[in-house]
């Protein structure tokens, strides 16, 4: 019993340390981040086919909007690949980072690190 109480107080411990520290990461769209760099550098990277893009080439606005009528039109066979939940996280990252909302996470969205 003794044991099993000490294991609960580490594990219980341990997330005290750890749930900031991945909430933070998410925060700044790390996962977005991450997706948009993946997923949208392809064709929107400085060697991409499309024009070059970066989450301060629009405003929130501007984004939202983008990923609302954009789906249906040129973007849905890619954008199917990718899926739902990422398209999410794309969509909160570039948003969160747009010019009139900047972040300095934006800034370095090319450079791989």
């Amino acid at each position: 019993m003794k044991r099993v109480m000490k294991m609960t107080a580490l594990l219980l411990g341990l997330l005290v340390f750890v749930a900031p520290v991945l909430a933070a990461s998410d925060a700044g769209g790390g996962r977005g981040r991450y997706l948009f760099r993946k997923d949208c550098r392809t064709c929107h990277g400085s060697e991409g086919r499309a024009v070059a893009l970066t989450p301060q080439s629009r405003t929130a606005d501007e984004w939202r909007t983008f990923f609302e009528a954009e789906q249906q039109k040129n973007h849905a066979e890619a954008w199917q690949n990718i899926g739902d939940r990422n398209l999410d996280k794309i969509k909160e990252f570039v948003m969160l980072n747009a010019s009139d909302v900047f972040s300095s996470k934006a800034a370095d969205c090319w450079d791989p690190k």
